[in-house]
């Protein structure tokens, strides 16, 4: 691996640290050798369909909800560790590997390699950045399930990088999470491309694997198939290519560069909207799902202590849907809170060129100091907020009536970030799979929101899950540690009910 010079990479370090101990396998993720897409919860079917590496091969497990038995496998062509969103519970279950997106029809049972993700426009992009005269074409590099991390800082010649590429020293891109359109026509991925003074890219393909878009989060460009740019965001988040929110001294030194991690789908308004995280930019990105044309830049700016003293909060992982008063939401997974871990944030969607950050759920507020600094401005407001408190887990509320830009109205205690989290498809409370436990934010009313309930799973490491049509069940995969077996959530008393048997060891799921 070449020198980490800059704050994506010592991010993406951090994630593959911070969930080694409990999910080893998802090192082949951290980096983007082997990428992920997060499960469905939104569609109709009573088939749950689960990855699962079974020995050597790999399967795409069916589960029959309405009796929680296995009742079908499939040896599938890829190896995708995670599902799709897919928002409207379509035949085809998308998963990227590498450098590749991919597709298995469940009613056809027939995979098939649906596109190269460095082809066309991320090639090009690439060569540009190297400052090349003319860019590479596609068969110059050699890009199936090469390594992340490392594309040299300095550019080399294009003998050099083809041979780094070729032989694995270097990446030219790298695939993340996916989500799919309510009328499967369009697959989004959240595309790393991992150097220094390059951003990584919001990617629409069509299902035949062709691009239909790139948007660039740090420029606001989107770019057609051919690299014409065809919308520039009129705002932007300004910090880009020189500081960051807050104190945050890491990307002032060098060109920052966009980490898109994750994507999702939510509808507003009639229109649908992609939303995405930036690890390195601290900022929530949206953009119309049909045109790829950027809407607004939210920003997490930096608050408890933990992401004061480390300079960013950190938003790696996101999930877009409605909350029960029907408000468009998205939770946020942070890597940065208070000093024992992460935070998880809630925005408002409602208004997608004004995303605003409502919560912010840290673990404690035992050491804050609530007299200086930006923490001078909220005003514990619990006893008013006493009938959502009753019962919880959640304690202390406090709140910034009208906050600063970047950040959040209300900050709450009760959880740290989790690993990913779903919204239960009537917006009545949010899970948060975080190993051992399943923290549940409660949706319900408006904001404040709060942990009303921890889960605890007989089997621990919980990764990431899907809710069955009804949102009365969630089916939690608890990765390669936990072989043969998929826990059940009754919904009704937030507990486990049932583990089913399975072939292998569960991945990640999606209704369909």
């Amino acid at each position: 691996m070449n020198k980490i010079k800059n704050r994506g990479n010592l991010y993406l370090l951090a994630i593959c640290l911070t969930v080694a101990i409990s999910f080893p396998f998802l090192l082949t993720n951290c980096g983007g050798s082997s990428s992920s897409t997060k499960a469905s919860t939104a569609g109709k079917s009573r088939y749950l369909y689960v990855a699962a590496l079974s020995g050597a091969s790999n399967a795409l497990l069916k589960i029959d909800t309405a009796t929680n038995t296995q009742v079908g496998v499939q040896e599938i062509g890829f190896t995708p560790t995670f599902p799709a969103n897919q928002i409207n519970g379509g035949t085809v279950f998308w998963g990227t590997q590498g450098s590749s997106l991919y597709g298995f029809d469940v009613a056809a049972g027939a995979s098939r390699l649906r596109t190269v993700w460095e082809r066309n426009l991320v090639l090009k992009m690439l060569a540009e950045a190297y400052n090349y005269v003319a860019p590479p074409t596609a068969d110059a590099f050699t890009v199936e399930n090469i390594p992340s991390c490392g594309i040299p800082e300095s550019g080399p010649d294009l003998a050099t990088l083809r041979a780094a590429v070729a032989t694995g020293v270097a990446h030219a891109g790298g695939g993340s999470w996916t989500a799919v359109s309510s009328d499967g026509a369009t697959i989004l991925v959240a595309s790393r491309v991992d150097k220094a003074s390059e951003n990584g890219l919001y990617q629409a393909y069509d299902t035949s694997g062709n691009i239909k878009y790139t948007l660039d989060p740090v420029t606001g460009e989107t770019k057609n198939s051919a690299g014409s740019t065809i919308n520039t965001a009129s705002t932007k988040y300004s910090g880009y290519g020189g500081s960051m929110p807050g104190s945050n001294p890491g990307l002032g030194k060098e060109k920052a560069r966009a980490g898109s991690c994750d994507i999702s789908i939510v509808s507003t308004g009639g229109a649908e909207y992609g939303w995405g995280v930036d690890v390195n930019g601290d900022t929530l990105t949206g953009f119309n799902v049909s045109t790829g044309s950027m809407v607004a830049q939210g920003v997490y700016m930096p608050l408890g202590p933990g992401e004061m003293s480390a300079g960013f909060v950190g938003p790696f992982m996101e999930t877009a849907g409605k909350a029960a008063n029907g408000m468009s939401i998205a939770t946020t997974e942070n890597l940065k809170g208070s000093n024992s871990g992460g935070s998880e944030s809630i925005w408002n969607l409602s208004t997608p060129g004004s995303p605003v950050e409502l919560v912010r759920i840290y673990d404690s507020f035992a050491g804050w100091n609530f007299k200086s600094g930006s923490l001078a401005n909220y005003t514990n407001v619990t006893s008013k907020y006493s009938s959502k408190l009753k019962g919880a887990v959640s304690t202390t509320i406090y709140e910034w009536a009208s906050p600063g830009a970047g950040y959040p109205r209300f900050i709450v205690d009760g959880a740290a970030s989790g690993v990913t989290s779903e919204i239960e498809p009537n917006g009545k409370f949010a899970y948060i799979f975080a190993g051992g436990s399943v923290p549940v934010i409660d949706l319900s009313g408006d904001a404040p929101w709060v942990v009303s309930n921890t889960i605890k799973l007989s089997t621990g490491g919980a990764i990431v899950g899907a809710f069955s049509a009804d949102g009365s069940k969630c089916y939690v995969s608890t990765g390669g540690g936990n072989a043969g077996s998929l826990p059940v959530i009754d919904t009704s008393t937030h507990t486990m009910t049932d583990l089913i048997p399975i072939t292998g060891q569960a991945r990640g799921m999606a209704m369909m």
